[in-house]
């Protein structure tokens, strides 16, 4: 009986994560080009000559994972130069861990923690960690417009954001759809901060103060003295697209960093993904991950100010895990180890090339603020920055009574437009009530309007991106307005 031993097997192949040695060199503008041919770039294709097509794919796939691993260090590097660095979880430490952990990329804690607004980005559960696409990264656009480092850039530019609310167009959007009403109503409930719905128990959400080092506080007073860090937001990117984890290696990978692996022979398959060993707890899914972040980071006081605003992008399918989160958490006070209350310090989200469907958001309160506060860009033909649909606003839709009972009653009575005082305070309060809690009624009782949104294919205004077919393609493309809408709530 014969048998093949490994040592008669051809080896697999390699390819060391080395520009260098890839032939590849790095601009100062930020672009991969080939060494000595700046207007060359990475060439997948391998030039060995084999008929063995799934031989040659392999040592193509293995080669462009080098690559794309020197684009990561490279972008892991430059965001580090602009006190963006990683996060590791779940032993939230800055310092990468030998124990199984998955990272996330963030502002500075010591700076982080003492920002006013802080953007967050879910990417899609397919890229890498700050990558928005290797096709943009690996071309022309390099990476300022390919991964987050032209974000990061964009945002330390702000020198002056300004306090007083300049955005436009959400009235006029609801008046083209027919809702001049509804504008009205949003313009006066909607977009004021002061009358979010507060925590379940009735009681205002306290104003946390994070726990500060004296390194902390030194560090707090030097960014003080630069306008531009004082007004740059904090930063936080979740990874949902590297949910395995390595012990040998000991780092987080996609799956397909995972499948490049080294393996015994060029004829071995890739290595079988243990779920007990190479999964992190609270992060074995992207749907976990999320969550995880948003509970352990984001509503971590001690780490984002409870008192800071926060905006969101979420990508795709990232996207759409958040929106789930979001509808279980947006009117509930407890998150994690903290008293965060999220819908009270969430300003504005943008969703990229979104597939929820509006039926599957049961929170009403959640339903006005998408309504009002949110944009989606989708694929399409049409031109950049076309709406394309616009929701239909319900009547505004707020939780009961007791979350407004100790809030100043006028602010209230001019939020929900169209009553005024005429009697003393206790009948206008009971008068406030009665009419708060009809708007809060569950579907199909009096007071809601029914069936508004069975029939409205989409839950924001949704604007065209100018991409034709790709999803990741969209947030680069829109990532100027998002910044500029964000911008004027600041």
């Amino acid at each position: 009986m014969f048998r093949e031993v490994l040592s008669g097997l051809p080896q697999d192949p390699l390819s060391e994560a080395n520009l260098t040695k890839i032939g590849m060199e790095v601009t100062p503008t930020g672009q991969f080009v080939r060494i000595g041919e700046p207007d060359e770039f990475f060439k997948f294709r391998s030039d060995q000559k084999t008929q063995d097509f799934e031989a040659v794919s392999h040592v193509n796939e293995v080669r462009r994972e080098a690559f794309h691993e020197c684009v990561r260090n490279e972008v892991t590097k430059r965001l580090s130069d602009q006190n963006i660095a990683s996060l590791y979880l779940t032993q939230l430490t800055t310092e990468q861990p030998s124990e199984a952990h998955i990272p996330i990329l963030c502002t500075a804690p010591e700076i982080l923690r003492h920002k006013h607004n802080v953007i967050v980005v879910v990417g899609e559960s397919v890229q890498d960690l700050a990558i928005w696409a290797y096709r943009i990264v690996g071309r022309a656009g390099g990476m300022d417009e390919g991964s987050a480092v032209g974000l990061a850039k964009k945002l330390q530019a702000w020198q002056d954001v300004k306090s007083e609310n300049e955005v436009l167009g959400t009235d006029e959007l609801m008046i083209k759809a027919g809702n001049v009403t509804n504008a009205e109503a949003y313009r006066s409930a909607g977009s004021d901060k002061s009358i979010r719905p507060q925590p379940i128990d009735g009681t205002a959400t306290q104003n946390i103060k994070s726990a500060t080092t004296e390194d902390d506080e030194e560090n707090a007073a030097k960014t003080s003295n630069n306008p531009s860090d004082n007004n740059t937001p904090g930063l936080i990117i979740l990874n949902p697209g590297q949910p395995l984890y390595s012990p040998a290696l000991n780092k987080a990978m996609s799956i397909t960093t995972w499948q490049t692996r080294p393996r015994p022979s060029a004829g071995s398959g890739w290595i079988q993904i243990d779920e007990e060993h190479n999964k992190v707890d609270g992060h074995r899914s992207p749907r976990e991950h999320i969550a995880s972040v948003m509970e352990t980071v984001v509503c971590n006081a001690e780490i984002v100010h409870p008192d800071s605003n926060l905006f969101i992008v979420g990508i795709g399918d990232g996207g759409d895990v958040l929106l789930e989160w979001l509808d279980k958490h947006f009117s509930t006070r407890s998150l994690g180890s903290t008293k965060s209350y999220i819908g009270n310090r969430l300003d504005a989200i943008v969703l990229i090339d979104s597939l929820h469907k509006p039926a599957s958001i049961t929170d009403p309160a959640l339903k006005t603020f998408l309504a009002g506060r949110g944009r989606s860009y989708v694929l399409s033909t049409e031109k950049q920055g076309k709406d394309l649909k616009m929701p239909v606003l319900p009547a505004p839709m707020r939780p009961t009574f007791s979350y407004y009972k100790d809030k100043d009653v006028e602010a209230i009575v001019q939020a929900m437009g169209g009553m005024h005082a005429t009697s003393g305070p206790e009948e206008e309060e009971n008068n406030l009530a009665a009419r708060i809690d009809s708007m809060s009624a569950t579907p199909g009782s009096e007071g809601f309007e029914r069936s508004v949104y069975e029939d409205d294919p989409v839950s924001c205004p949704t604007y065209a991106s100018g991409e034709e077919e790709i999803t990741e393609l969209i947030w680069p493309k829109v990532m100027d307005d998002v910044l500029s809408w964000f911008k004027g709530f600041m």
